[in-house]
């Protein structure tokens, strides 16, 4: 049985620097961006969508949710 590799990226910024980001990185064979929510960064759950649009063969997600804040 061949062991499964999985590549994932931790991103932040702006939307645009998002989908730029998820972009090069389904150009190098990564399969996965997460989003951290924190204060300073972009909320993850709307930034999802133009990242998932952006790199359709990614798979995308959240880190956590810091729900108190």
């Amino acid at each position: 049985m061949t062991p499964t590799r999985c590549f994932g990226l931790a991103a932040a910024g702006s939307i645009a620097q998002l989908t730029e980001q998820a972009r090069r990185a389904e150009q190098i064979g990564f399969d996965v961006v997460v989003l951290p929510d924190h204060l300073g960064v972009a909320a993850p759950l709307p930034s999802l969508i133009p990242v998932a649009d952006a790199a359709p063969s990614l798979r995308v997600g959240n880190l956590v949710l810091d729900a108190p804040f």
